[in-house]
């Protein structure tokens, strides 16, 4: 599956992402490494507009079920054979 990965120029793996989503996603694991049982971080956040770009890419990430009060509507993804189409 590597040599299945975009790459750069210079060999480094490209994601195809939106930016703002994705650090939202990066800031919320590292939160949940540091943070305690009881006192768990909050939910990633973007802007309304964002939303449901985070929640696919969360999906992508196979992520959604680590955030499971992430509440959204189905995504408009339809999934077959190991690809993923959006409407």
């Amino acid at each position: 599956w590597d040599k299945e990965l975009q790459r750069d120029s210079n060999g480094r793996i490209f994601l195809d992402v939106n930016p703002k989503c994705f650090q939202a996603i990066v800031d919320y694991l590292n939160e949940m490494a540091i943070s305690s049982e009881d006192n768990p971080p909050g939910l990633p956040s973007v802007d309304d507009e964002h939303t449901h770009i985070l929640r696919h890419q969360l999906e992508l990430f196979g992520l959604l079920d680590k955030v499971p009060t992430f509440e959204m509507p189905d995504s408009n993804i339809i999934k077959a054979e190991g690809h993923a189409t959006q409407l």
